[in-house]
């Protein structure tokens, strides 16, 4: 039985705790604590000495209570079963563009539907909503969505995203999302547009829905625009009270977390929301002949056409869509197409459109084609397209946690402010399950993980959960925090990856104070720090904050440490951290002083983007010369080396290689990398960034959000013959000269 001291307390007599951190009931040791909380007077510890029988049977009680809730007792060795309780319920109906393509993804992801074409992952999404004669003629038939790709919740809100339908008692409607630029789109037309450019035919016959369609059509025109303007004239024709076109609509409760959509005014058969699905679903549609040879998949489709433009064309973009229509579709081609889908119509439902003369259904259609073209123009408008080398999103896959305090000295105010800066932060990175995942794990007098990793695959569900986060207050166990992040977030992350690519764990630790165990805290760091791969941890302190705690909690003093007066100053931080955070670099692993090792990194980088890798010289240390081999594909990279920056590029380098193209290997060549260093941990670190130059935009690999990603492997390389290579001799000589002009220079 040993006692310690904790400072920074009022005085008391002694204290005990006990930790229950496992279910593995094979352990006898309850992990109980004896400690005073300032410096034992003579009298104290006598008194303890006197409470000893006190004391065990406290220890004993204490076990029993473990092993009677059920909870083992932990030995120093045993890894924890996941126990720390979610707090913030997942939040499913938000209906955004972002989530939709998130869902489209798990379903192209998932290893039943993994192998399966474009067309039938679209048909898959159509089916749930648009699973009629009409729409099998025009699309095609297809199979129904397999049952456990999605869990209910998540089928659910996609059907309700797919499915079009409207309430005329509350003027909700359904089969909308929100795109990030605030549009609203049906994205059940969009989906129609694209099955029909699958199965394009511009003279289908409709007489096997309607036998007495007297006219071919185009199967594009009539899953997209021409459905919902012929529809509308007939209607409008008919007695409806509605307009032609709209009309648009408001969510609630918020922009920011759409969840209901409600319409101004009545509905027509051609709202808003309709008419820009069916332009969009006609652009991708009339394009994705071309782009399926590509092998696109509909997850990366949506993300470039909602994005700065389809990267084989980038007239195709939402953006453009206005001059891109006008410029394919002329008002004579459209005309005949509303006309003779409107015809087709009016065969088959002509018991409900009793006021519609058929010989008017030309001149009907001459009409709402005449107006259709500025009325786009109004809801539709030019707007600025985003320009992706210029994206300030971080792309780097990893594994975000963030550590919020909430203890009482926060206070509600500074607790906002907090989930605020958190916001900005997320902001800057590109969510989804392939890229960076976020997790958030909250700390008073104990602490829960709020969010998990696997929780949001999308930016605008994630930003609406961070809101929903509450306050509680209590003490400081800023210990308890970084053991939570641990077991319960990154240790399981490690252990079953979604990816084979290489990603990083970064952990952005917040705090006001000081913590209530030292001792514990620097325990915790310490065997975080020692067992997560790749792992940065960024500690961020607030007023009164704990510099040395700061620092035991950070990976790198110097690099990973930021502090703020207060509260109201964090949002100062978001751009030195981001910018931390995205460069954190990834751990090759290329041990060299083996003599074998068969260590292959696999990654993937964008073009005007970087990645950066590092090699601790444990892995080399003692080792003469060494080779590392970069191999790009999908396009061509850059390499940079460094023994001196962690971030190598243009700018700041010793060494370059490249550009090199697809399949060309580089090969990094270092001799004498230790000489004159006695240890490993004096000698200085290889550090590689790989820059993004063009893109053979092919990838259609699961792991690329975008097919202008390019893949590369980092291996360990043998000498190749007839080859020049820079040594590592050579790279400090030339830092040497550098140095020393610049010396030389500023001297005169």
């Amino acid at each position: 039985m040993q006692f310690s001291t904790r400072s920074g307390h009022e005085p008391s007599a002694f204290g005990l705790k006990w930790d229950k951190r496992s279910r593995n009931v094979a352990s006898y040791a309850c992990n109980v604590h004896f400690y005073f909380v300032r410096a034992p007077s003579p009298a104290l510890v006598a008194m303890a000495e006197n409470m000893v029988s006190m004391i065990v049977l406290v220890f004993v009680v204490s076990c029993s209570v473990c092993l009677l809730n059920g909870e083992g007792i932990r030995h120093e060795d045993a890894v924890p079963i996941n126990r720390a309780r979610r707090s913030v319920p997942i939040k499913y109906d938000i209906y955004t563009l972002d989530y939709f393509i998130e869902l489209v993804e798990k379903i192209e992801r998932h290893t039943i539907t993994s192998g399966d074409s474009i067309n039938k992952v679209v048909n898959y999404v159509r089916l749930l909503g648009y699973n009629t004669d009409l729409w099998n003629i025009v699309c095609g038939k297809a199979d129904p969505l397999p049952d456990p790709i999605l869990n209910s919740e998540e089928r659910r809100v996609l059907n309700n995203m797919v499915v079009n339908s409207y309430s005329d008692q509350s003027s909700r409607r359904e089969g909308v999302v929100l795109t990030s630029d605030r549009e609203t789109i049906s994205m059940g037309r969009v989906l129609l547009g694209i099955c029909a450019g699958l199965n394009r035919d511009k003279s289908l016959s409709l007489r096997a829905w309607t036998s007495g369609a007297p006219l071919r059509v185009d199967n594009l025109f009539t899953a997209t625009i021409a459905y919902s303007l012929g529809r509308s004239a007939l209607y409008k024709a008919n007695g409806d009270t509605s307009d032609l076109f709209g009309p648009s609509g408001s969510w609630s409760p918020k922009t920011e977390c759409p969840a209901s959509y409600s319409l101004t005014n009545t509905a027509s058969k051609a709202t808003d929301a309709e008419l820009l699905g069916d332009v969009d679903g006609f652009l991708l549609g009339h394009g994705i002949p071309q782009w399926k040879k590509k092998g696109v998949r509909l997850g990366q489709l949506l993300r470039m056409y909602y994005g700065s433009g389809i990267l084989y064309d980038t007239s195709y973009a939402r953006c453009r869509r206005n001059s891109k229509f006008s410029s394919i579709v002329n008002k004579d081609n459209l005309l005949s197409e509303i006309n003779g889908f409107a015809s087709a119509y009016y065969d088959r439902n002509s018991a409900q459109l009793t006021r519609v003369n058929q010989g008017r259904i030309l001149s009907l259609s001459k009409d709402i084609n005449e107006k259709f073209f500025p009325h786009l123009g109004n809801i539709a408008g030019n707007s600025k397209c985003s320009i992706d080398k210029d994206s300030a999103d971080c792309e780097i896959p990893a594994n975000v946690v963030f550590v919020m305090d909430e203890s009482g000295s926060v206070g509600f105010d500074n607790h906002l402010k907090e989930k605020e800066f958190i916001g900005e932060i997320i902001k800057t990175f590109d969510i989804s399950p392939r890229q960076t995942r976020v997790a958030i794990v909250e700390y008073s007098s104990t602490a829960s993980v709020a969010v998990a990793l696997d929780n949001y695959g999308s930016k605008t569900r994630l930003m609406c959960a961070v809101d929903d986060i509450s306050y509680s207050g209590g003490s400081t166990q800023t210990a308890v925090a970084l053991e939570t992040v641990h077991y319960y977030v990154l240790r399981p992350a490690l252990d079953n990856p979604v990816s084979d690519t290489e990603t990083v764990q970064i952990v952005i630790v917040l705090t006001d104070g000081y913590s209530d165990d030292r001792y514990a805290l620097e325990n915790a760091a310490k065997d975080l720090k020692k067992d997560i791969k790749d792992l940065t941890m960024i500690s961020v302190g607030v007023a009164n904050y704990d510099l040395f705690e700061l620092r035991l909690i950070a990976t790198d003093e110097k690099h990973h440490v930021f502090t703020a007066e207060n509260f109201d100053k964090l949002p100062e931080l978001v751009t030195s951290l981001r910018t931390r955070a995205c460069n954190a670099p990834i751990n090759m692993g290329l041990n060299f002083t083996e003599s074998k090792d068969s260590t292959e990194v696999v990654a993937f980088v964008s073009p005007n983007k970087a990645r950066f890798f590092t090699l601790p010289a444990e892995l080399f240390f003692g080792v003469e010369e060494i080779f590392i081999d970069v191999v790009p594909q999908y396009g061509t990279v850059t390499v940079y080396a460094s023994r001196i920056t962690d971030t190598p590029g243009p700018d700041n380098y010793t060494l370059k290689i490249g550009p090199a193209g697809e399949g060309e290997e580089m090969q990094l060549q270092f001799t004498n990398l230790c000489a004159g260093y006695n240890s490993s941990e004096t000698c200085p670190p290889i550090n590689i960034g790989i820059y993004g130059e063009s893109s053979s935009l092919s990838c259609s690999e699961r792991d690329c959000n975008l097919p202008n990603q390019i893949k590369f492997k980092i291996r360990r390389g043998t000498p190749k013959k007839n080859r020049g290579g820079i040594t590592t001799t050579d790279l400090f000589f030339r830092h040497f000269l550098l140095t020393a002009s610049i010396l030389v220079l500023n001297l005169l």
